[in-house]
């Protein structure tokens, strides 16, 4: 669980109004790796692609290595991997590939 703050301003009548909410972020313990090994293991028709992109599209990840940092997940390119893709340090977008 991780803790945090929503906030917004409102103008009102009477001036400014600032709203701040306490929010939590509740985190699954299962990988992203773990996740889709059962996928995989539980649509073997020819789903899997669409039920994966179904659960991950729009959700956010929790990346815990180096920065442990939340990214979103916009998009997901099955065509794709790390080894036909080039990376590099100055993007301005992070793209997640899966394998």
């Amino acid at each position: 669980m991780i803790p945090g703050f929503e906030t917004a301003v409102n103008v009102t009548e009477m001036g400014f109004l600032l709203r701040t909410s306490t929010v939590y972020k509740f985190l699954s313990e299962d990988s992203c790796n773990k996740i889709l090994n059962d996928f995989k293991n539980s649509f073997q028709n020819g789903n899997f692609k669409s039920k994966v992109k179904a659960y991950f599209e729009g959700k956010p990840v929790f990346a815990d290595y180096g920065t442990f940092k939340t990214y979103n997940i916009e998009s997901i390119n099955f065509d794709k991997t790390p080894r036909n893709t080039e990376i590099s340090a100055k993007s301005i977008i992070i793209k997640v590939f899966l394998i």
